[in-house]
């Protein structure tokens, strides 16, 4: 074998093994800024939720914050429909999958409300969670978010409640 050939050989096998390397990487940081959506349907009602990352640093809460987004849409026949509920509609609970501790989002009034959602229409809730703010002790580890949709449908009286949820992973 050549000399030029051999020389071409091993060029050709570190370039492979950076390419290899360098999609590991891209890999790698994608997964840690990648959102997770997951969503429920449920009569009519789609529930969708979406934490903008799966995982987010515990340092930067207090800046940043954990983002989730809850969407209930109306996917019927009819052309819209009426709800009746509590404020708000959707809500979102943080659990820590270790020790099982519970945080509530959002401050829910006991006064009833009449909304209508015209079909395709999205009601959405966005949660952005800071440590800080919340004070509630946010620890290293796993959480799942569950999102949850409570209200009666105004013509039939029909009580609709169901949830759907993601995970997410708080890191040093």
């Amino acid at each position: 074998m050549s000399l030029v050939y051999k020389v071409f050989m091993k060029i050709s096998i570190y370039f492979i093994v950076l390419l290899m390397l360098i999609s590991m990487f891209l890999v790698g940081c994608n997964h840690q800024d990648s959102k997770v959506i997951n969503e429920t349907i449920n009569s009519d009602f789609l529930l969708r939720i979406t934490s903008e990352k799966s995982r987010y640093s515990i340092s930067n809460i207090d800046t940043e914050g954990i983002n989730i987004k809850l969407e209930l849409v109306y996917i019927g026949d009819k052309e819209k429909v009426t709800l009746v509920h509590n404020i708000p509609i959707v809500n979102t609970v943080l659990v820590n999958q270790e020790n099982g501790s519970k945080f509530t989002d959002s401050f829910i009034e006991l006064t009833e409300q009449v909304t209508t959602i015209k079909k395709g229409q999205s009601y959405y809730f966005e949660s952005r969670i800071l440590k800080e703010i919340e004070q509630i002790d946010l620890v290293v580890g796993k959480y799942t978010a569950i999102g949850i949709a409570k209200f009666v449908l105004y013509d039939s009286q029909e009580k609709i409640e169901f949830e759907t949820s993601v995970e997410f992973e708080l890191v040093k």
